[in-house]
């Protein structure tokens, strides 16, 4: 081993630990993470969503969706036979819930019954999928969803007429993720298949009107199983089996560094703002095939600082969610749990801002630890 690869390797290993000796003059936010409750499910979990105006959640199983209030209290299921439920996603009003499974993308009115518990009821299926749908996300204005697939396409839709507009096949992997900016301008992709975990992984920042690839990111030495826009569309965060979390500025695809305070593969990601100071925020959760280390992590963007740290699930995490009032944040795992944890420090709502805007109030980035493979002036 080389001394660069080496040193790369040690950075990975105490990236937290180097980036807060690095900002400890800096402000941080204070953010505090309380497990409130831990609910056993009837089997293994493999996504879940948050409903963004209504205190529910929706929890893929196998062959079904839970639907649960954010105390965890169960209120409805929906019977699937399409296999594992392994993305959700409610659109931007809540009126629909897209759910992915094998070979198979259904959209789900949610209802809220006489009373006041919702339920769900099938509207549309999006066709075409030739393996599991590993990944959703809705564009901000509702009117698209993109699906990820492990056929080794990513699709987007028109929603009301469940009308594929383009199919992107031009990764060599499964997808394993795909992600629209809040402000709608950019798609980002995934690829990476977990039985090749030595092939280096594949993040494409795409046009959202087109889809054509605008900058294909690298550094990757792992397949990445997991990418997140921060709030205000200004990072992409991608994380895998490097057991990192990557951060790239979505402007020109530059890397700014990586956070490598995960001791397992990072699974799922989540982002919100901090209170104050107003910074961009991970949510992250990891998890391997061994038990222990299955960690959710609260980190700051900018500088890679861990604000808040639990271990409790006792396998892989596979969901994370946040509340619309950033209060509550949900994790599930493969060991039949859903966890609810108080969250204290976070921003209720992100809040758009012009590139203007955010000179203004954004402070400078910090020194993050470099990219393994990418030097950095």
């Amino acid at each position: 081993m080389t001394y660069q690869r080496w040193l790369y390797s040690l950075i990975a290993g105490f990236g937290v630990i180097l980036c807060s000796l690095q900002t400890q003059a800096q402000d941080l936010p204070t953010v505090k993470l309380k497990s409130v409750k831990s609910v056993k499910l009837d089997g293994p979990a493999y996504s879940v969503a948050a409903h963004p105006h209504q205190p529910w959640i929706a929890v893929g199983l196998d062959k079904s969706i839970l639907l649960a209030n954010l105390d965890g209290s169960k209120l409805h299921t929906w019977n699937w036979p399409a296999g594992q439920v392994r993305g959700l996603a409610f659109s931007p009003d809540g009126s629909t819930l897209a759910a992915g499974s094998y070979q198979s993308v259904q959209l789900l009115k949610v209802n809220a019954g006489t009373d006041g518990n919702p339920t769900l009821e099938p509207l549309k299926t999006l066709p075409g999928h030739r393996g599991y749908v590993l990944d959703l996300a809705w564009s901000p204005d509702g009117k698209r969803l993109a699906t990820a697939c492990d056929d080794e396409a990513a699709r987007v839709f028109l929603v009301e007429t469940a009308q594929r507009q383009f199919m992107l096949i031009d990764h060599g992997f499964p997808i394993t993720s795909v992600a629209w900016s809040p402000s709608g301008e950019w798609l980002a992709t995934s690829a990476g298949d977990e039985s090749r975990a030595f092939k280096a992984g594949e993040v494409f920042l795409r046009d959202a009107a087109t889809g054509e690839v605008l900058h294909k990111l690298t550094g990757f030495e792992r397949p990445v199983l997991a990418i997140q826009f921060t709030p205000q569309s200004d990072f992409l965060i991608c994380g895998g089996l490097d057991e990192k979390c990557f951060v790239f500025q979505t402007k020109d695809g530059q890397p700014l560094g990586f956070y490598g305070g995960h001791a397992r593969p990072v699974r799922r990601i989540v982002t919100a703002t901090s209170q104050s100071p107003r910074l961009p925020l991970a949510i992250t959760g990891s998890g391997g095939r061994f038990a222990g280390k299955n960690e959710t992590h609260i980190w700051t963007v900018d500088s890679g600082d861990q604000l808040a740290l639990d271990e409790s699930h006792t396998s892989q995490i596979t969901g994370v969610a946040l509340s619309p009032s950033a209060n509550r944040l949900i994790t599930v795992s493969k060991d039949q749990s859903l966890s609810v944890f108080e969250v204290q420090g976070l921003e209720t709502q992100p809040l758009p801002a012009s590139p203007q805007e955010n000179d203004a109030t954004q402070p400078a980035p910090r020194t993050w630890p470099p990219a393994p493979g990418i030097p950095r002036d």
